[in-house]
């Protein structure tokens, strides 16, 4: 994806469903973009999906 897609595809996405949250730079493994790429979709979505619940487990305990 050229970045310019990438920016036209973020300002939709922020039009869709605006930002309520704070955004957060995250580096993790090539690996582990591979495999959220692979579930399809929105794998930034996905990685921000999956941190959300996490953090809500590790604070319910």
């Amino acid at each position: 994806m050229t970045l310019i897609r990438f920016k036209a595809v973020t300002i939709a996405a922020r039009k869709k469903k605006p930002f309520s949250k704070e955004p957060l730079t995250l580096y993790v493994s090539r690996t582990t973009i591979e495999k959220a790429k692979s579930l399809g979709g929105d794998y930034i979505a996905i990685l921000g999906n999956l941190l959300d619940q996490a953090v809500t487990e590790y604070k319910a305990m």
